[in-house]
């Protein structure tokens, strides 16, 4: 008999578990206390569920734009520790709820960086998804990349792209005037906003610009069709982010 070789024991036979006491069972011709090994399998099964939720929350992070920084961002984390914060939440989780019930209507987030703007983008996205429906983030910048290289894409078109972004039922884009300055890039992100204000689909829209500043830079007859139904809330306090 070699060192990985076990002798087997009589089926019949009583043992003890130092912490359940006697048991008879043996599988494999091995002693087998069966409190300690449900016990394993349950531990076993309740990792194993959490691994997968994790994998899941990932993958649907991931389909959903959501920036890996921001991926843990809810309402319940967002701090409210200044004057405006506990508003902003109360009207961005009242969004929520009309939202869900069927609102259409757009919601513009301003103010300067570091205002927690995006933190509470990704918390609405999150609360839509998890109500059972999509949501998709995405830079101004980079939508307007996707719209104009779409003819890069074997079988794909601009066209083709607006139609997928009426699909989320929120579409969420971040940073609005930062990198999508040059005119094409702007009027292909205009016609998504366009488009999803066509289609009573609703948008998000976060920016660094002031109200006024935003209107300008729609146009009148964007700025009225964002504005109908809609709500701006302005984040005006400073940047909260740490600095080393």
């Amino acid at each position: 008999m070699n060192a990985y070789e076990f002798a087997p024991v009589p089926s019949g036979q009583a043992y003890q578990c130092p912490v359940h006491g006697e048991y008879r069972p043996v599988i494999a011709a091995h002693p087998v206390c069966p409190v300690c090994a449900d016990r394993e399998r349950q531990a076993h099964a309740v990792l194993l569920e959490q691994a997968q939720r994790q994998q899941f929350i990932d993958a649907r992070n991931a389909a959903a734009g959501v920036p890996p920084r921001y991926a843990g961002a809810g309402f319940k984390n967002y701090r409210t520790g200044l004057a405006g914060q506990g508003e902003a939440l109360r009207q961005v989780t009242g969004y929520a709820k009309k939202l869900l019930a069927g609102h259409t209507g757009c919601l513009i987030l301003t103010g300067s960086t570091g205002t927690g703007k995006t933190h509470l983008a990704v918390a609405l996205l999150r609360n839509v998804m998890q109500s059972g429906r999509f949501a998709r983030y995405v830079t101004s910048a980079d939508l307007a990349i996707m719209l104009l290289d779409a003819w890069k894409r074997p079988g794909d078109s601009e066209k083709a792209t607006r139609q997928r972004l009426m699909e989320p039922d929120l579409l969420i884009v971040d940073e609005y005037d930062l990198d999508d300055r040059e005119p094409k890039r702007r009027e292909a992100v205009h016609r998504v906003l366009y488009d999803r204000y066509d289609a009573c689909r609703p948008t998000l829209l976060v920016t660094n610009l002031s109200a006024d500043g935003l209107r300008e830079t729609l146009g009148h007859r964007l700025w009225s069709r964002l504005s109908e139904s809609g709500t701006l809330l302005e984040m005006a306090w400073a940047d909260q982010r740490r600095v080393l």
